[in-house]
């Protein structure tokens, strides 16, 4: 395990792997006060880190780049307090259906990074900004929001071969579900069940997405699910639905500019109601 605080701090090059620890790489900056504006003032770089309990990578106030996490006990990286994760590859989180290659939190961001064959790909815990990421090939959500009430970004994303694309919900134990967030710009394809599903989430803002469901349905609203917003989306369904609203979702709702295709005899536009 690397444990470091103070300020100004450079992790480079280093293979951490195969101990019993909880953190492989763990960094939090020591200030007084706290940098004004807050940035990224440490540097975890080209470290393949693997076969850690818990945490592969810990952060905050990091830039965490470049680096091949893999196969730890529940998280592949931690980053939190604006930290920034970019170019990283990360895989192979499965202990159980909640363990997730990257998580991000407290106006974290996570950019161009490659993150496949975990249990969920990356959960937003925001405000957070997701943006640029290949994410695929994970059992669950490739994306898993639950920020509470706060609103996330989520910006020119491939997401594809989950079980859902993108999964907006109540986390655990949180009192309000993900309000306002911003889906932009994201190309979602294949996924097996659902390629956004909002799952009692407020506000979903879903514009300029290419969504490509072969079975299943595209884009589906449900539990309170209210005042969602789809516009110049376009959405391409072989079996199953291109949008499906449930009967307590259907308040505010609104559908503007969106272009459907449906491929099959079963391909339906829409389902609105139970």
């Amino acid at each position: 395990e690397l444990y470091v605080q103070g300020v100004g701090n450079v992790i480079r090059g280093n293979r951490v792997y195969g101990s019993k620890a909880s953190y492989g790489i763990y960094v939090t900056p020591s200030f007084s006060p706290s940098p004004s504006p807050q940035t990224a003032t440490e540097v975890i770089e080209g470290n393949e880190v693997f076969g850690l309990g818990n945490y592969g990578i810990s952060a905050s106030y990091s830039r965490i780049e470049g680096n091949t996490v893999r196969d730890n006990g529940n998280i592949g990286i931690l980053v939190s307090s604006y930290s920034e994760a970019r170019g990283n590859r990360v895989f192979g989180h499965t202990k159980d259906g909640t363990d997730t290659g990257i998580y991000v939190s407290n106006r974290g961001t996570a950019v161009d990074n490659e993150v496949f064959g975990n249990s969920r790909g990356i959960t937003l815990d925001g405000p957070v900004r997701i943006e640029g990421n290949r994410v695929y090939g994970n059992t669950g959500a490739g994306l898993y929001a639950i920020s509470n009430g706060q609103a996330d970004e989520i910006v020119g994303n491939q997401i594809y071969s989950n079980r859902y694309g993108i999964l907006l919900e109540r986390g655990p134990g949180r009192s309000q579900t993900p309000t306002d967030t911003w889906i932009a710009n994201n190309v979602i394809y294949a996924n097996t069940d659902v390629g956004i599903l909002a799952n009692g989430a407020v506000r979903p803002q879903i514009v300029n997405n290419t969504i490509y469901q072969p079975v299943g349905t595209a884009v589906s609203l449900q539990t309170q699910a209210t005042g969602a917003k789809l516009a110049n989306d376009l959405l391409w369904v072989g079996t199953g639905y291109a949008i499906s609203v449930a009967a307590d979702s259907q308040q505010g709702f609104q559908s503007d500019y969106n272009g459907f295709t449906l491929a099959g005899a079963s391909a339906k536009l829409a389902r609105w109601g139970s």
